[in-house]
């Protein structure tokens, strides 16, 4: 039995279309990717911090973020990064962070670098649902943008130029 996800390319006369195929279970579940992957993802040249406790992912993010040309300070949990949060030079722009680690939950460790660096941007990972985060926290406060693991090199490239790119507008940015 093969688990994990696998992305093809599906030609069809000048279409090509990449679909991405996973099985955790062995059954297969085939999905387009969105138009937006299609394109090279923006590059940037930003400090981010990377807070991931498993460390295949935070390894695998690091190589991403690094070959979309910005500079990555990994952390396998919270309190690592804001014990190393001291030394904002060069500033850091932005958290990249997993919802779900031991200790502080992603969002709440976003909620305490926003209190030490207002302007931090944040982004959300989870491979659970968004809206079963927002259930658990509650709607009324304010949510960082989301991205749904697994994600592509092109989505996570795609949406960290959202983030970074837009002002903040509410205690964490949007």
């Amino acid at each position: 039995m093969h688990t994990g996800t696998r992305t093809y390319q599906l030609s069809d006369d000048e279409l090509t279309t990449p679909l991405r195929v996973s099985s955790n279970s062995g059954e297969f579940k085939v999905s387009q990717r969105p138009l937006e992957e299609l394109a090279s993802p923006p590059q940037g040249t930003e400090r981010i911090f990377l807070a991931e406790d498993d460390a295949g992912v935070r390894h695998a993010t690091v190589m991403i973020l690094e070959d979309l040309g910005y500079a990555v300070d990994a952390f396998a949990n919270g309190s690592e990064v804001l014990a190393a949060f001291e030394d904002d030079e060069p500033p850091v722009r932005l958290l990249l962070t997993d919802y779900q680690m031991p200790g502080l939950t992603g969002y709440e460790l976003a909620q305490q670098l926003r209190s030490l660096k207002p302007s931090i941007r944040v982004l959300l990972t989870s491979g659970e649902a968004e809206e079963s985060i927002i259930a658990k926290i509650g709607p009324e406060k304010d949510w960082p943008p989301f991205l749904a693991k697994p994600y592509s090199y092109e989505s996570l490239g795609h949406k960290l130029r959202e983030v970074l790119d837009v002002s903040p507008c509410s205690p964490i940015a949007k």
